[in-house]
């Protein structure tokens, strides 16, 4: 570890952790053991505290690649369950609705999982880490009345779920993400 020239580290972000838990968590446990009093810790790109998966955090002077970083192909894996939806999009709320599925076949999910793969432009869901005049959309959100959909510009509180039925799958796609995690047309 050379704290001179700086280095990335891969985390496993935890569950109901922000993003900014896991920058602190690093720089105390770091400062700590390396009995400094300041350190520059950053990361590449913010998660939903409701998400979970592998963060780049940066140190020191490898805090100044994070812009590279995060213009880097990605790979995102997801466990779905076809026809079942909820208000925010994921695990946080229960599930709220099924929809039939008996019309999805293995040749279906092959001919439109292509659409997912590469650029996409997307409207990010009411529950995303995007911000909104300043504030975290999930943030937001949550604060809503009863957990009304409020969130991104255009965001789609109504739309129908991207897929039906009650099957449990795991998807794969590669994107290239634009610096700072910024969602072409939102």
């Amino acid at each position: 570890m050379d704290i001179e020239q700086g280095f990335v580290i891969g985390i496993d972000k935890p569950l109901r952790w922000t993003s900014f838990d896991v920058v602190n968590k690093v720089r105390w446990q770091l400062c700590k053991r390396l009995g400094v009093k300041k350190l520059k810790v950053g990361h590449a790109g913010t998660l939903d505290p409701m998400a979970t998966g592998v963060m780049a955090v940066c140190v020191g002077r490898a805090t100044k690649r994070i812009d590279t970083l995060q213009a880097h192909t990605k790979e995102y894996v997801a466990t779905i369950q076809l026809g079942a939806t909820t208000p925010s999009f994921d695990l946080e709320q229960p599930i709220d609705a099924f929809y039939p599925t008996d019309h999805i076949t293995p040749q279906l999910v092959a001919d439109v999982l292509p659409r997912f793969t590469g650029a996409i432009e997307q409207v990010p869901p009411a529950f995303s880490a995007v911000k909104v005049d300043g504030h975290r959309a999930y943030a937001l959100a949550r604060s809503a009345a009863a957990g009304a959909a409020v969130g991104a510009p255009g965001a789609a509180a109504d739309a129908p779920p991207a897929a039906a039925g009650a099957t449990r799958g795991q998807v794969r796609a590669n994107t290239r993400a634009p610096p700072h995690g910024r969602i072409s047309g939102a």
